[in-house]
Parts: structure tokens; C-alpha cells; sequence
């Protein structure tokens, strides 16, 4: 309900683009019903509930009978993790990215994924994704071309496969096509493509196993992004690695950097977020900074978009969002035609939730998840 006592009413557009939204939405047609506007009604009040924006269209509930406690966006699916401790994926499936056996091409269904193991935690990479269980494992799942499932193959597996000499990472980050995580001692590590510099332990090959990035830094957040990763080291400095001509390495350069490099700033940051071309972080006072976007008028170092103050940030392809007490606020990082942040001005926080009742958002792509509270 709204604070009015009136149902809080939820509108989607349905058989415009059946692949994507369909499936990623977890929204059905009836037999014959090609066009037209689908109504779904859910209460402010029910804590748990996965609510989905994609492109322009949004925001839907995802249609499972379980709550949620975590998400993660993928480039055409995304996954959850239920109160219960159970994972979900839905969406596109043809890299075996849904984890419950199969290459199928898509589901619109959350399906749970293979395995009776209980999970921690979640993050989804373009065609990948990659959680930490319960019991201190770290298993990866999908797309495996460029080593991004760490197994020490580029094979891609359609359900959990454990990550070869798993350093016991406590944080995970899935990028476009590599896969990073800092273990129970600070260290980081990352494995997949590396062309760009992006695994940070100094050279530009493909790492199919977790490889120790470069230096003796110690992290506490860490993002991999499209190309490139940023962490924060234990004194809230951010670094990035990996590609930077686009200035989304933060040193005021544009070139590539095989390992971590010192963003230009003297802002003390508590999160950070890497997305395509650009970089943000999120100060200890909760201001959102980004970097890079050049292409879009960005700058070379730190830029406030935001004053919030910001709880948590995420960055996608082309936007970032961030919470601000329980509300969502958006930011446009490049071009976006059709996206959910099309009309924006670059680099200004937009307002998108009708009401301020969330407790965790993932963006990627064109997609944005989050949860209600």
C-alpha cells in the first residue's frame, strides 16, 4: 500500500520486445494477448520483492513466490538469492547462465539454481555469474570463453562450478568477461579476459584460475566492470586497473594500466562501482563521485554527480544508480537511446522510484533490480 492506504500500482508494456522483457521481467502473455498493458499490484509493505526496470519500461515485480535478500544484473539475465538462502536466475540462458544445467536460450521464470548448497552472496557478469556459499566455496556458472569462471578451463558450465585454488574470497564482482574477489586477508584477485589489463597482475593474458593482483594493497570493496576494476584499499583510497582510454582510471591519463593505480583524489571513498568507460564511488559522507565518460563530457578525475548522501551505488553500461534512504537515484554516464536514463541530462541525479521503500540495487546493461524493504 501507499502512504495513502491505495494500492501502489505497477504498469509494464507487454509484447513489444518479448525476449527481453518477457524474460527478464518474469512476465507471461495469455494465449493471444500479443500487445497491450499488463497491471500488477504490490504492496509497500511486503519486504523482499524483486522490483525490475529495463530500458524505459518499469517498474515490474518479479513474478516468484519467494523473497529476495540479495540481486545481481547481468547483461541479459540476472539472479537472486531468497531469504531462505536459496540462488534464482532468470532471463537469458543460452551460456548455461541460469546455473540449473542446461543451455537453453532463455527463461522468464526464476529457476533455481543447481546444487543444495546455501548461498551468501551474488554477482552477475555479462553472460556469467559467480556466488559464495555457505560453506566457503566460491562457484561460478555460464559463459567460460575467457577463463571468467576461474576453473581453470574456457569452457563454459551450465551449473556452480567451483573456482580452482579458491583463495576464500569474501567479496565477488562480475564483470563484463573477468571476475574479481578479495579474500578473508584484503587480497584481491581476478581471472578472465585480460586485453586490457584488467586482472591487474601486470600483463594483458587470459586468467582461467584466480591470479593475485599486483601489489600489496589491502581492499575492502572491489568492482569489475567492462575492461577495467576499481577497488578501495582499507584507508578508502580508490584504485582502478585495467582500460583507461576513456578516463575511467581516475589518474588523469587515458591510457591502459596493468595495475592498480591511485585515483586522483583526495576524497576518502567507502564504495565504489565500475561500469563501461567510466568509474564512481561513493564518499564517506555519501557523495556520489565518477570519473571517465569523456565521450559524454565526463573528466579524467573525480566529478560529483550527487550530494545524497548514498548508501550503496551500482554502475551499468551506461548509467549508475545509487540509494538514498530507501529511494533510488540515477545518473547518466553515456549514451542511452532507448535506456532507463535516456532523457537525462549527463551526470545529474534523477529521482525514478515512485516510493522510497528499497534496500539493494544492481544495474547492468539497460537493467536495473531492486529490493523492497
Amino acid at each position: 500500500m501507499n502512504d495513502s492506504g491505495l494500492p501502489f500500482i505497477l504498469t509494464v508494456i507487454i509484447g513489444l520486445a518479448i525476449i527481453t522483457m518477457a524474460t527478464l521481467f518474469g512476465v507471461y502473455t495469455s494465449p493471444g494477448q500479443k500487445e497491450g498493458i499488463a497491471i500488477s499490484v504490490i504492496e509497500k509493505s511486503d519486504a523482499g520483492y524483486v522490483l525490475i526496470w529495463e530500458g524505459s519500461i518499469g517498474p515490474t515485480p518479479l513474478l516468484s513466490p519467494d523473497r529476495m535478500r540479495d540481486v545481481a544484473a547481468g547483461g541479459r539475465h540476472a539472479c537472486t538469492i531468497s531469504m531462505d538462502d536459496k540462488m534464482f536466475c532468470w532471463g537469458a540462458g543460452e551460456s548455461g547462465q541460469l546455473g540449473n544445467g542446461g543451455f537453453r536460450a532463455n527463461s522468464g521464470l526464476a529457476v533455481e539454481v543447481s546444487g543444495s548448497g546455501k548461498w551468501q552472496s551474488v554477482a552477475s557478469g555479462e553472460n556469467h555469474s559467480c556466488g559464495i556459499a555457505f560453506d566457503g566455496l566460491t562457484l561460478c556458472w555460464g559463459a567460460g570463453e575467457s577463463g571468467q569462471l576461474g576453473n581453470g578451463d574456457y569452457t563454459s558450465r551450465p551449473t556452480p562450478t567451483p573456482v580452482d585454488e579458491d583463495p576464500s574470497f569474501i567479496a565477488l564482482s562480475a564483470g563484463r568477461d573477468h571476475s574479481c574477489g578479495i579474500n578473508v586477508e584484503g587480497l584481491a584477485f581476478c581471472w578472465g579476459n585480460g586485453e586490457n589489463g584488467q586482472n591487474g597482475e601486470g600483463g594483458h593474458d587470459p586468467q582461467s584460475r584466480p591470479s593475485a593482483v599486483a601489489g600489496d594493497l589491502r581492499f575492502i570493496d572491489i568492482s569489475a566492470g567492462y575492461g577495467h576494476t576499481c577497488a578501495l584499499s582499507i584507508d578508502g583510497t580508490a584504485w582502478c586497473w585495467g582500460k583507461g582510454t576513456n578516463g575511467q582510471i581516475g589518474n588523469g591519463a587515458l591510457e591502459d594500466s596493468e595495475i592498480p593505480t591511485s585515483v586522483f583524489s583526495n576524497i576518502t571513498f567507502k564504495a565504489v562501482a565500475a561500469g563501461d568507460g567510466y568509474s564512481c564511488a561513493l564518499s564517506n559522507s555519501g557523495e556520489a563521485w565518477c570519473w571517465g565518460a569523456l565521450n559524454e563530457g565526463g573528466k579524467k578525475t573525480p566529478f560529483l554527480v550527487g550530494k545524497g548522501p548514498f548508501q550503496q551505488i551500482s554502475a551499468g553500461k551506461s548509467h549508475a544508480c545509487a540509494l538514498r534512504n530507501g529511494g533510488i537515484w540515477c545518473f547518466r554516464m553515456a549514451a542511452e537511446p532507448k535506456g532507463l536514463m535516456a532523457d537525462a541530462p549527463f551526470g545529474q541525479a534523477t529521482h525514478i522510484t515512485p516510493v522510497d521503500r528499497f534496500q539493494k540495487i544492481s544495474t547492468r546493461e539497460a537493467l536495473a533490480l531492486a529490493i523492497v524493504k
